[in-house]
């Protein structure tokens, strides 16, 4: 329970002398109803993605920045790259927008690689773990927003690039650029889908021990009045934090929503007539069947023209009978 809490005390469980075992059993109760994770659990490591085609070397006034996000995402500290990330964002946009730079890179070419850069780095990271977002300290505004928005930050990066553009200036293969964007993107896709499930489980675990520790009277024997105080405190906050990681998950769902749209159509555009190649990278983008696909083609581009050859291949929808003739 105290772990639960948005806040934690400042003062280590240890100091709580002969409570600390009973506390430390009621911690241990959450973890087998699968709502705190086991003890020790290691993050999540990056993934080993294409790294871009532009030496880091060249990001110029930005390398000391791109530099220090990359050693917060070998220590694992998500949180304090994540806060870089942000504050990356700030420092690179200053007057200039993030299209201006992807449309001439030939007159912000430190920009542009370190925005190549930049976007790799949130491909790779995993999202912040449940023990780091629990223990952390995250501005209440953003806390459980911060990695998903920089994830869809990322991926808009990637759909915007002018690819053509940046591989004439850069005199690299724009095909394999193209290839290269594909998998973070399929990356970040396949994140954000994962994060949605973990969540919505956690928020319907959480929920589930709120109500039990309201609904199910406190048995007051062998507790001081201030102990019982206190005890009670803590259980009647659980709904407030079931509350909170309901807000996590319907971010993931708003987010995903909002930039499922745009990446299906910058498939399309990139494989025009190979409707078989979507499919296969929608499906490795957490997509996994070919019914999800379908539905995820009807919800974004729908049956407009110009797009019905994304369909081929896929089980066809089923009209519902109606019991006329």
């Amino acid at each position: 329970i105290l772990v639960l809490s948005l806040q934690a005390p400042l003062v280590s469980p240890k100091e709580s002398g002969p409570y600390y075992e009973h506390l430390q059993e009621m911690r241990g109760q959450l973890k087998k109803a699968g709502v705190l994770p086991a003890s020790g659990t290691a993050a999540p490591k990056p993934l080993f993605l294409p790294v871009p085609l532009v030496p880091l070397k060249d990001s110029g006034q930005y390398y000391e920045h791109l530099q220090e996000m990359q050693e917060q995402l070998k220590k694992g500290d998500m949180i304090c790259f994540y806060t870089l990330a942000q504050e990356f964002i700030d420092k690179v946009k200053g007057n200039r927008t993030i299209r201006r730079i992807e449309k001439r890179p030939e007159n912000n070419r430190e920009d542009a690689v370190a925005w190549m850069w930049w976007n790799y780095y949130l491909a790779s990271a995993p999202l912040i773990s449940f023990d780091q977002l629990e223990k952390g300290r995250i501005p209440n505004h953003d806390r459980y927003e911060l990695d998903i928005d920089r994830k869809c930050d990322a991926l808009s990066g990637f759909i915007g690039s002018e690819i053509e553009k940046k591989a004439e200036y850069f005199n690299i293969d724009a095909r394999r650029l193209q290839e290269n964007n594909i998998a973070c993107m399929r990356a970040i896709m396949k994140m954000l889908l994962d994060g949605k499930k973990t969540w919505t489980r956690i928020t319907v675990e959480a929920r589930a021990v709120a109500r039990k520790a309201i609904d199910e009277p406190m048995n007051i024997a062998g507790y001081d009045y201030e102990e019982f105080t206190w005890a009670r405190f803590r259980l009647r906050n659980l709904p407030g934090i079931a509350s909170r990681y309901s807000t996590r998950k319907n971010h993931f769902e708003s987010r995903i929503r909002w930039i499922e749209s745009s990446f299906v159509k910058y498939l399309s555009k990139a494989f025009p007539t190979d409707g078989t190649r979507v499919h296969e990278i929608l499906m490795s983008s957490g997509y996994e069947s070919k019914e999800a696909c379908r539905d995820l083609l009807l919800r974004t581009v729908g049956q407009k023209k110009g797009y019905e050859y994304l369909y081929r291949g896929l089980p066809k929808l089923e009209k519902p009978k109606t019991g006329k003739k």
